[in-house]
């Protein structure tokens, strides 16, 4: 993670799942004069409002999608008024093309981008996002930063350390 804030610029988490919340286990501050440091360690937050949120929730089986969906439904709207329907398309979004991007849900001007890590079996049981402000972070530049993160699981996936 520490390489990955220092080829970005930006500050990114580990995330996990924590029932229906996401959980941030970890995070890194980089190097560019604006970080995105609302997001503490502990911290908790509805599955999906955040881009390791999103990318978690995108890619678990589709009963336990829904049971947090169900559950969070009343805890969605303080994150940029996002609704279920809302986060149902963020998923679809995030499932064709292999990774998150949400933007002004869990602060405002901020953008992140996440990438779901999985075990042997194919469940999700991390995520790794890069948050940045909104202007710093085009579409081009999201898919920069997407490579970066993928490029620094799959290290670690060849020393053993994840699956």
């Amino acid at each position: 993670m520490r390489t990955i804030s220092e080829k970005t610029g930006d500050s990114s988490f580990l995330i996990r799942q924590d029932n229906a919340d996401s959980l941030c286990i970890h995070r890194e501050i980089g190097t560019y004069p604006l970080q995105v440091l609302s997001i503490q360690i502990d911290h908790k937050q509805p599955m999906g409002v955040g881009a390791a949120g999103l990318a978690l929730l995108s890619y678990l089986p589709e009963s336990e999608q829904e049971r947090i969906l169900a559950e969070n439904e009343h805890k969605l709207y303080p994150y940029g008024a996002i609704t279920v329907k809302k986060l149902r398309l963020l998923m679809t979004a995030t499932r064709e093309r292999g990774w998150s991007a949400v933007g002004n849900a869990a602060v405002q001007g901020v953008l992140g981008v996440g990438v779901a890590i999985a075990d042997r079996r194919g469940c999700p049981r991390f995520a790794i996002s890069v948050s940045s402000v909104e202007a710093r972070f085009t579409v081009k530049r999201q898919k920069a930063v997407v490579q970066i993160i993928k490029d620094e699981i799959a290290a670690l996936d060849s020393y053993g350390c994840i699956k």
